[in-house]
């Protein structure tokens, strides 16, 4: 089917009750929650000094995958067309995904044998997790895996263009592809310290006790996937998405998009 050369591809993007409206452009999102697991190592090592052992601490976020499902529909139902349905995956995050921390400071100095705890919040010091116990203040290393959840919105942002190579007959346009996910509120690795023979819920001012704040990921921390395209759409196709898990369990219904069109 050759496309009009004097027409241009456009999605007719359906937006709430109201008419829908055409757009080269369109990006469909959600917000939710997903599962995922930071990292903490902390390292210990005893110095000299009234100012105690030298302390560690960092921290790393690992992601799940996460995907749109992309559902091409012909104008059709049933018959042939039913048969040239297809779908494409658009990658968000791939599966075991690291965001590396931010930078800063990594090393403090706090009382030897003081007991530790390590504990996932948001930027606004939200709790996320529980506190996990880290054991006392001596020399050594460990690593713990937390798993927590946290806030996301993600997205795909959808363009249609016409299909410009050179060594084919107009057919159809293009559909280009790409998912995104934003970290919505932040992750800080807490460790909070108190004394050996003391209570861990005593009052945070008090001698010997504090708490070191590692930043892993800034509020609004955005993820790009990678493009993907489709070729040979054509006019009266239908789009439909829904995002899903690495796999393939659905984390929201599936929505219409649009219908692609030619103005």
């Amino acid at each position: 089917m050759s496309m009009d050369r004097d027409r241009a591809p456009v999605i007719m993007a359906i937006e709430d009750r109201a008419p829908a409206v055409p757009h080269t452009q369109v990006e469909v999102g959600t917000s939710g929650e997903i599962d995922a697991r930071l990292v903490a190592h902390l390292r210990i090592q005893d110095e000299p000094g009234p100012g105690g052992p030298r302390v560690e601490l960092r921290g790393w976020l690992s992601l799940p995958g996460v995907n749109a499902r992309l559902r091409i529909r012909p104008s059709e139902a049933g018959g042939q067309d039913a048969a040239r349905e297809r779908t494409k995956l658009i990658p968000l995050v791939a599966p075991g995904r690291t965001v590396p921390a931010m930078p800063g400071p990594n090393a403090w100095h706090i009382p030897a044998d003081s007991r530790l705890a390590l504990r996932a919040c948001d930027f606004a010091r939200h709790p996320l997790t529980p506190e996990r116990d880290a054991g006392l203040c001596r020399e050594g290393s460990s690593d713990a895996e937390i798993p927590v959840q946290l806030a996301v919105r993600l997205a795909a942002r959808l363009e249609v263009r016409p299909d410009a190579r050179p060594w084919v007959e107009p057919r159809g346009f293009v559909l280009s592809a790409r998912g995104e996910l934003t970290l919505l509120n932040g992750l800080l690795l807490r460790l909070n310290y108190w004394p050996a023979h003391g209570d861990a819920h005593g009052d945070a001012r008090g001698p010997g006790r504090g708490t070191i704040e590692w930043p892993v990921v800034p509020t609004g921390r955005r993820l790009h996937g990678s493009v993907r395209e489709l070729l040979g759409l054509t006019p009266g196709t239908w789009l439909l998405i829904r995002f899903q898990d690495a796999r393939g369990d659905a984390i929201d219904d599936e929505r219409i998009v649009g219908r692609c069109a030619l103005q």
